[in-house]
């Protein structure tokens, strides 16, 4: 008797198991639907991450395309201003302190799109040795 409820119990784990295994190869993302997976960013940059005021640093954006297509580039900011296009842009530093955002959006020519975002610090220019003072 202990035997057929082992063998009966083993059963109904094994097929709550499969159930479970097929529901969640049925919920994986699969290249192919809706046309295909969207543009990737793999890294996405400032060269300085903390600058003077009025000063600049140059933002990188790298990303690829899975079905080979050209992507664009679209480029704002919390503040100061933003110079270029493509991959690669420039972004100049107000005369404010404080933490700025650089955001991107990827876009494949399906229309598929992808954001990042990098923060760039706008620091306190230390004060030079003037006169004999801070040496």
């Amino acid at each position: 008797m202990k035997s057929c409820f082992r063998k009966f119990r083993f059963s109904v784990v094994l097929a709550v198991l499969s159930v479970l295994l097929v529901a969640g190869i049925a919920c994986l993302p699969t290249a192919g639907v809706q046309g295909g997976q969207g543009p990737v960013i793999s890294s996405l940059v400032a060269e300085h991450p903390q600058i003077y005021p009025v000063s600049y640093t140059n933002i990188i954006c790298t990303a690829l395309d899975p079905s080979g297509g050209e992507l664009s580039y679209k480029w704002s900011s919390t503040g100061g201003t933003l110079i270029g296009e493509g991959a690669k842009v420039r972004w100049e530093a107000p005369s404010s302190y404080g933490d700025y955002h650089i955001m991107v959006a990827v876009q494949d020519s399906a229309g598929r799109r992808t954001e990042g975002t990098v923060t760039v610090t706008v620091v306190v220019k230390p004060e030079e040795a003037c006169c004999g003072r801070g040496r």
